[in-house]
């Protein structure tokens, strides 16, 4: 306290004024406390909450901190006790809300601010998660071993929704190129095949029937042609011709 009167003094002098709402141990000192006395972090996130005591200048030995935390909000992961400056453990268990520590200290007495132990905690709900401690917990006087009347101060946890993720964009599926249709070129038409020539067509007279040239044959001519030629006497002219 008097190391707080004379920093404030020297800055007091140097015209420096500082507003800083000082930590109930800080004037009601000793005390035992959470640290950090308040965070904020997110749904799922894990935080580190430290057990600690300060005795100012009261030499103490041993402590008890029963921590009470919201089990709703909270998942207790591990007491870790490794960097504890209390070497002894007396007692250290675990119920649903609740965390009992118990630990004393061999040799030199201890003085100031120590840590006993490092508690973790997942957040499983968003809002405030509120940490205290216990009825029991207490900070003894390593000569009278009677508690030094250490305030209890608790802490508080803010808890905010975690960040959406975002939706991976799906990658754009392959589209097949279409199968090229082979063109189908027509098949070339075939050529009608050529009529053997018949001849020049002559026209017989009177019976107007259609005869040609005798390549093909007396046979071809018409039965009444061939009456009407006989009687007409052309029938030799006509074989004549050919």
């Amino acid at each position: 306290m008097k190391r707080i009167n004379k920093i404030n003094g020297l800055m007091l002098a140097a015209g420096v004024v500082t507003l800083v709402a000082a930590p109930a141990w800080a004037v009601n000192a000793p005390a035992l406390y959470l640290a950090p006395t308040a965070t904020t972090i997110t749904k799922g996130q894990t935080v580190v909450v430290q057990v600690r005591e300060d005795s100012g200048h009261d030499m103490i030995n041993a402590v008890q901190a029963n921590v009470v935390y919201d089990a709703d909000d909270l998942s207790l992961s591990s007491v870790d006790v490794e960097a504890s400056a209390f070497n002894i453990a007396a007692e250290q268990t675990t119920a649903t809300g609740l965390v009992r520590i118990a630990r004393g200290k061999t040799g030199a007495p201890l003085t100031g601010s120590q840590t006993i132990a490092k508690l973790t905690f997942t957040a499983k709900n968003t809002g405030s998660a509120d940490l205290s401690f216990g009825e029991g917990s207490v900070v003894v006087n390593s000569q009278s071993n009677e508690s030094i009347g250490a305030a209890l101060v608790p802490t508080s946890l803010t808890i905010n929704p975690a960040a959406a993720t975002p939706s991976a964009t799906p990658a754009p599926s392959h589209t097949p190129s279409p199968t090229a249709t082979p063109s189908v070129k027509p098949s070339a038409s075939p050529s009608a095949s050529p009529k053997p020539s018949t001849g020049d067509p002559q026209t017989l007279p009177e019976t107007g029937a259609v005869v040609f040239s005798s390549t093909i044959g007396l046979g071809a001519i018409g039965y009444g042609a061939h009456e009407w030629l006989r009687s007409r006497g052309h029938l030799k002219n006509f074989l004549r011709k050919g």
